[in-house]
């Protein structure tokens, strides 16, 4: 690497180009005001001041330099943001964030919002879009259908394309769908044509399911993601076939191994990843929200606590709870969930007008009749879906004597009591009630106490025996006034007919039926008693209202719960007054017509704060959802250690890998990123609090395929794939070595609790991750090093300078040993730019053959072992891309895809060269232009500036004829099509027009000034040779193939259909294909749109080495 004379550090050219456009500072003028050694400093300084936060007398100027001086040595750069903005105004350090986006328009809308406005401060989004409906599925709140996902995704691609980023990155998204998804065919064709949704990367989520289908060959369900139910049926095969189509055809989608992401989630108890950044590497969580200790959830086995499933969890046991998101016709359908602790938060109480309560987090999401809601967002004029019918089935084959202990258990809460002593009591009416329910009493209590009778005829029976208190309590019975009466906490786990038998006997004791209306009623001093009711009630798909008045006239409070209308008549058909028939005579007395239809939305009565406590969330992946005391509810930053700069040679002159050194960088990055969590400037709140939460960090690595050319190593290689892994598991080792002694100084990250670090051998930990492979594009120019874990591109290739002279550069380390090796030479490297591989060059010696393989030398196999070596020790994903050349079979293509998931890679993107509208890479210069010397490069200029003083005769085109005859020609570019009309009269060509088949825009209007020129020219005499000459070979940033051949732009397409036109008419001016700069399809990319040079197609994006140009942003 040359030092540049612009800059004190070791610096190419290209690095200096790219940090002048891109990074450095600059005054209003747009005049660069720091010098890269400035831009190093003002980082280091800026993330050393995090130090503070946890050791007021930390050395900063220590810490500074130590910061720097890996920076400025190209040893360690952080990302892009951070190396752009640290220190600055704007101070936004990391780059992506996935965005949750609901099944609703609020949700939407709010997520596009938000996507505005992180695109606005520089950042990236990933979004995974499977959990809204499909389209043309019913929306109930207007009666309408929905649009579905992919109509959304292009709303949020045209925010993007409206959104100019604060600063120097331009929007990039990351759109996800699983593969389950009712519109996943019209997703994975969703970028057929160029040009469509072209700020999104998409890629499909494919679950461990899906690909056990595919290799069985058979069908799988789509899953409506309102209803969680399945909708159709699809082959796998099929879908996977058609995924392989459209990433053989243009690179799209890609996939991520979704099932094996989650598998490595460091965080399960905040919820499954769903989504990644724009470039893929990176998985991460959206919002996070959760449910008190407390709160019920209905599962198979009843009613449960949150608390408890999760204790049943942490025993291996499988956690199955109900859902209820498909309307008033569809019964509650059960399914496996898992149970996330996510530690102690602020809670509000949210309370429905017909009494119904749950303490949750503000941010957790309730299903309102205006979609999915936070509930902190939630309003008086919102209603909140209920559970609407019953859950299970209501009997099973009891025996009378069960039903009759519980019968007793539900008499003792309303008619009895429990303080010292315990009993019950019964009425002049209760004949029934008391002949049933005494012989019941004294077996439990083991006791044979005589019945006492009081003078207004009321018996009861009592006992202070300490066996039966302690029965009392077993069966989940708590001592205390009438006031602080529960049921029995083991009531919402019994088989249904027990609760029924124990509704039977508290109703009996203590219901009245109103001799005004159809109504049953409950009263108790208690309100935490009747909300115990009404949820064991809805369970059993009875519905009922509580009234509850703090004080009454009597200076006591009072409640009551209400069962009326369709519910009466359910109430009566399952529960009854069994124990008590003068209440049912009553009942009798009022008919009611039997509909058990019940609306599914209940007003919201008050929202108020209600504390801290541990929390807790489920995650139930069909529908999200979950009955939680009976309401519907919801369930990075980076940096690369340049591997180039890690390299020494031993004694002997051996190349050897400096671990010594490497460890030393590990653990300095480690301390650098978890600073930068600090100093980050979040473009949202709740991003922040996320973030800050799991403290993700994601060392990387740059400079791979350079470090094993000094090693001697083909990257093709066995060898190769062993130094991989090596080299990551030392780095993730350390890392993690790193992490832990930062958490002894400054604690473990907030979400420890619950983490897969959470066990007895690991006491702290800082970070939740720690290892990432990220693109490296723009960075690794800056490090003068190849691209993260990539091979090499191209050893040499032609760069576009001033006067359109064309230059080749060459790999540095390739130079230097050709040097010294002594088969340098100009030609050889022009031959080399020509070629693109040196494979087949006898000239180069064998072993510098063998290590200097460039990607499309290596098969794909390769790139995929490769991929799955560095995945092995990295916690989150890999950035890379796998090369194809542009002869490669779908076949290829799909097999490539297997391997990738049955190596253990979290996701795969694939390049087939000439699969977009492509340029090449290595481009043949015109020969005359290569055998142009200085000279006479002088000499032509010399020539032009003497025809300056002469007088040239002034052409002047001759008038259009009224009549001309011709042909208009069809031809496809990178614009779309166009439409090429050539006309001729009795003196030849007289006139070209070329209309774009869109009207409007740059391309349109330019490629009518062009056919007027042409016209102008051809009727003044000039030759159309010439004609064809200087506008065949003209590049622009988007070539296309058309039917078979690569047309570079409109102009080149303009050229040929001229071309075509003389020779269908037998006119021969074919024009000699040395003249004109043509392709070579060993490699092929498109052309820089910022500085018409040639870029490489690596890490899943395009990126300029010349001049830091990236197509992701």
């Amino acid at each position: 690497m040359s030092t540049n004379p612009e800059s004190k550090l070791n610096l190419t050219q290209n690095a200096i180009t790219v940090l002048k456009r891109r990074y450095l500072k600059k005054n209003d003028e747009g005049k660069v005001t720091e010098t890269p050694e400035d831009m190093f400093r003002r980082v280091a300084r800026n993330i050393a001041r995090a130090d503070k936060y946890y050791d007021p007398s930390a050395n900063l100027k220590e810490i500074e330099e130590k910061f720097y001086k890996m920076m400025a040595n190209l040893e360690f750069l952080p990302n892009s943001p951070t190396l752009m903005n640290a220190g600055r105004n704007l101070q936004q350090l990391s780059a992506c964030f996935v965005i949750p986006v609901e099944d609703s328009i609020e949700s939407i809308f709010e997520a596009i919002k938000n996507t505005a406005l992180i695109h606005q401060s520089g950042g990236g989004t990933g979004f995974s879009f499977s959990r809204i409906r499909p389209k043309n599925d019913i929306v109930m709140s207007t009666k309408g259908v929905a649009s579905g996902p992919i109509s959304f995704m292009k709303v949020f691609n045209t925010t993007t394309e409206t959104i100019k980023q604060g600063g120097t990155r331009r929007g990039a998204n990351m759109g996800i769908l699983r593969v389950d998804h009712p519109e996943i065919v019209e997703f994975i064709s969703c970028k057929k044509q160029e040009g469509e949704m072209n700020n999104f990367n998409i890629s499909v989520a494919i679950t461990d399911k899906f690909m056990e289908a595919v290799k069985k060959d058979e069908e799988y369900d789509l899953i409506n993601p309102r209803t969680g139910q399945p909708v159709k049926k699809l082959k796998a095969k099929e879908v996977f076939d058609l995924i392989t189509e459209f990433a053989w055809q243009n690179g799209e989608p890609g996939i991520v191994f979704i099932d094996k992401i989650n598998k490595d989630n460091p965080t399960p108890m905040l919820g499954d990843i769903e989504s990644t950044n724009p470039c893929g590497e990176q998985p991460l969580l959206a919002y996070e929200s959760c449910l008190a200790a407390e709160t019920r959830i209905v599962t198979n086995n009843g009613l449960e606590t949150v608390e408890s499933l999760y204790d049943r969890q942490n025993k291996g046991e499988e956690i199955i709870i109900a859902t209820n998101l498909n309307g008033i016709k569809n019964n509650i359908i059960f399914r496996p969930a898992r149970v996330i602790k996510t530690g102690i938060k602020k809670v509000i109480r949210l309370t429905l007008t017909n009494g119904q309560s749950i303490r949750l987090t503000a941010d957790h999401k309730v299903m309102t009749d205006k979609g999915w809601k936070e509930a902190g967002k939630v309003t008086n004029n919102d209603k909140v879906m209920v559970q609407t019918e019953k859950a299970g089935e209501l009997y099973f084959n009891s025996s009378e004597e069960e039903e009759k202990l519980y019968q007793m258990f539900g008499w003792f809460t309303g008619g009895g009591w429990f303080t010292k002593t315990c009993g019950l009591t019964f009425g002049s009416e209760d004949k029934l009630a008391f002949d049933t329910l005494v012989p019941v009493w004294k077996k439990f209590t083991d006791c044979d106490n005589k019945v006492k009778e009081q003078k207004n005829f009321v018996r009861c029976i009592s006992t202070y025996k300490k066996s039966a208190i302690e029965n009392l309590k077993k069966f989940g019975f708590k001592e205390g006034k009438g006031s602080q009466k529960r049921i029995p906490s083991t009531l919402y786990t019994v088989p249904k007919q027990l609760q029924i038998a124990y509704l039977q006997g508290l109703f009996s004791a203590d219901g009245s039926k109103t001799t005004v209306k159809s109504q049953v009623s409950l009263s108790s001093a208690s309100l935490e008693l009747l909300r115990d009711i009404q949820l064991i009630l809805l369970n059993l798909g009875i519905r009922s209202n509580i009234k509850y008045y703090e004080v009454r006239s009597r200076g006591r409070a009072q409640g009551q719960l209400r069962i009326n209308g369709e519910n009466y008549i359910k109430f009566l058909d399952i529960v009854g007054f069994k124990l008590t028939p003068y209440k049912d005579e009553k009942c009798n007395l009022y008919e009611q017509k039997r509909i058990y239809h019940n609306k599914p939305f209940i007003n919201i009565h008050s929202i108020k704060e209600d504390g801290e406590t541990v929390v807790y969330d489920l995650n139930e992946p069909v529908t999200n959802s979950l009955i939680a005391e009976g309401i519907i509810v919801h369930n990075c930053n980076l940096a690369s250690i340049n591997l180039a700069n890690i390299v020494a040679r031993d004694a002997s002159g051996k190349s050897k890998i400096n671990y010594k050194k490497l460890r030393e960088l590990i653990h300095n990055g480690v301390h650098f990123l978890d600073n930068v969590i600090d100093m980050n400037n979040y473009p949202l709140k709740r991003i922040e609090e996320m973030t800050k939460g799991n403290r993700k960090i994601g060392l990387g690595v740059m400079g791979f395929s350079d470090m094993l050319i000094q090693l001697g190593i083909a990257y093709n290689s066995e060898k190769a794939i062993e130094t991989a892994e090596e080299i990551m598991k030392f780095i993730d080792t350390e890392a993690k070595k790193a992490s832990m002694k930062l958490a002894e100084k400054r604690g473990n990250f907030p979400n420890y609790l619950g983490s897969i670090y959470d066990r007895p051998n690991c006491s702290s930990m800082r970070n939740a991750t720690v290892t990432t492979i990220a693109p490296t594009g723009s960075i690794s120019i800056i490090g003068g090093c190849s691209s993260g874990i990539e091979p090499l591109f191209a050893i040499c290739y032609v760069r576009n300078i001033l006067d359109n002279d064309k230059l080749v550069e060459v790999n540095s380390l390739f130079k230097e040993i050709a040097e010294r090796r002594g088969f340098y030479s100009p030609e050889l490297m022009r031959t080399i730019a020509e070629k693109g591989s040196i494979q087949d060059i006898t000239d180069i010696p064998e072993d510098i053959r063998k290590v200097f393989v460039i990607a499309h030398d290596i098969a794909p196999e390769w790139h995929i072992k490769m991929q799955a070596a560095f995945q092995k020790y990295t916690a989150n994903a890999v950035s890379k891309t796998i090369n194809f050349p542009g002869y490669a079979t779908k076949e290829e293509v799909k097999k490539a895809y297997l391997l990738a998931y049955e190596k253990g890679c979290k996701g795969l993107t694939v390049y087939r060269d000439g699969s977009r509208n492509v340029q090449v890479l290595s481009m043949k210069m015109s020969s005359k232009k290569e055998e142009t010397t200085i000279e006479e490069r002088n000499d032509k200029k010399m020539e032009m500036s003497l025809a300056k003083d002469q007088k040239l005769y002034k052409l002047q085109p001759r008038p259009r004829p009224i009549m001309t005859k011709g042909a208009t020609i069809k031809m496809l570019t990178g614009c779309g099509a166009l439409y090429i009309t050539i006309n001729e009269d009795q003196n030849g060509l007289c006139e070209v027009f070329a209309h774009m088949g869109k009207s409007g825009g740059c391309a349109a209007s330019q490629a009518e000034v062009t056919g007027r020129l042409i016209s102008l020219a051809l009727r003044a005499g000039v030759d159309t040779k010439s004609i064809i000459k200087q506008i065949r070979g003209i590049r622009c940033p988007s070539p296309c193939w058309d039917r078979g051949n690569m047309t570079l732009s409109c102009s080149d397409a303009i050229g040929k259909a001229i071309e075509s036109y003389l020779e269908m008419n037998g006119t021969d001016q074919k024009i000699d294909k040395k003249e004109i700069t043509s392709v070579n399809l060993t490699g092929v990319c498109p052309e820089c749109p910022e500085c018409g040079n040639l870029v490489e197609f690596v890490e899943g994006c395009v990126v300029c080495r010349s001049c830091g140009y990236s197509q992701c942003g």
